[in-house]
């Protein structure tokens, strides 16, 4: 498989995961987000979790295993992703309830931020 190619079963795991999230706990429908869905039990927030856990090193791998390498983008762009992704991750350890709403928001802003940088380097470096 070229590095190229993970993206596909990496969006495969994402998209079937974050279904599993609404079928399995559906309370709130479609006005939730999906860490609102899983926040109120342990075992929802495991699987979402186990889902990045999972997801996460897949699209890292396709990132910096081939598209930073092969658009040749600079340092910064593969800094900023890394923010994204991490940021990202640790979202995972706060669903948005009680107390850790402010903290999980937080670090949702930071890896939207970050992302949000990353996108605007490749508008204005080119890829």
């Amino acid at each position: 498989m070229v590095l190229a190619d993970i993206i596909w079963p990496a969006l495969f795991v994402l998209t079937i995961s974050l279904f599993g999230v609404v079928k399995l706990w559906p309370d709130g429908g479609f006005s939730k987000t999906f860490s609102q869905h899983v926040a109120d039990r342990r075992s929802s927030v495991l699987y979402y979790i186990l889902v990045f856990t999972v997801f996460l090193p897949m699209l890292a791998i396709f990132f910096y295993g081939w598209f930073i390498p092969y658009y040749q983008l600079p340092f910064i762009y593969s800094l900023t992703l890394a923010i994204s992704l991490v940021a990202q991750y640790l979202c995972t350890f706060f669903p948005e309830s009680g107390r850790r709403v402010l903290v999980h928001q937080g670090l949702a802003l930071i890896s939207a931020a970050a992302l949000l940088v990353s996108q605007l380097i490749l508008v204005f470096v080119g890829a």
